[in-house]
């Protein structure tokens, strides 16, 4: 655990620093501040409940990546990534696609948490959690894009750019679609794993894990 500790701290040092160079001269100052508020809310919340509820090592690596990516498109904006505009140019592709590596990577995080709670609490049959795990995955996403249309229409003056769909009218959907990929992909690869570790956090001592 004492390992452990000392690498999300590491992991937490990375993310910060990442933070603050995201916020340096950002692509567009206002999309920055949403982009990356989820993420920084995030890791508050999972310091704030570390030790009282740690969650398995494979959430927190999830965790970190996807916040990675939040503030890497925060500060490029997820249509003006450098590296996937190369991307574009040398596969010749009709769109910078980081947005969806992002919404691949919230569908990960939503599943890897959602499994957290429903298996070590018991608050589902077992047989029902992947079921339930990816509905609910799919519809955090769908919820999320509504949000994010509100929150353009009020606060931006240009809801494409807001939005990042880059003339796509369907942009929403493969957001939505890439959620539900991500979301399978960890249940598919991952959740074995994920489960073993729970059987460590549950021998770690005052820790919350019925």
């Amino acid at each position: 655990m004492k390992n452990r500790s000392g690498i999300y701290v590491i992991m937490l040092i990375i993310l910060l620093g990442v933070l603050i160079w995201s916020g340096i001269n950002p692509a567009k100052g206002g999309i920055w501040f949403f982009e990356v508020i989820p993420g920084v809310v995030l890791i508050i919340y999972l310091i704030a409940t570390y030790r009282k509820f740690p969650l398995s090592p494979i959430t927190y690596c999830f965790v970190f990546l996807a916040a990675i990516i939040m503030f890497i498109g925060g500060h490029y904006t997820y249509g003006g990534m450098p590296l996937f505009d190369q991307l574009k140019k040398v596969f010749d592709l009709s769109r910078n696609h980081f947005d969806r590596v992002g919404h691949f990577f919230q569908g990960t995080v939503i599943t890897a948490f959602l499994l957290e709670i429903t298996t070590r609490n018991h608050i589902i049959q077992k047989k029902y959690i992947p079921i339930f795990v990816v509905a609910c995955s799919l519809a955090f996403s769908a919820g999320f894009e509504i949000f994010e249309f509100l929150i353009g229409r009020i606060f931006s003056s240009n809801l494409e750019e807001f939005l990042g769909t880059q003339g796509d009218i369907w942009d929403s959907h493969w957001d939505m679609v890439c959620a539900l990929a991500g979301s399978l992909f960890f249940l598919l690869v991952f959740r074995k794993k994920q489960q073993q570790q729970f059987q460590q956090i549950k021998k770690t001592p005052n820790t919350d894990f019925d």
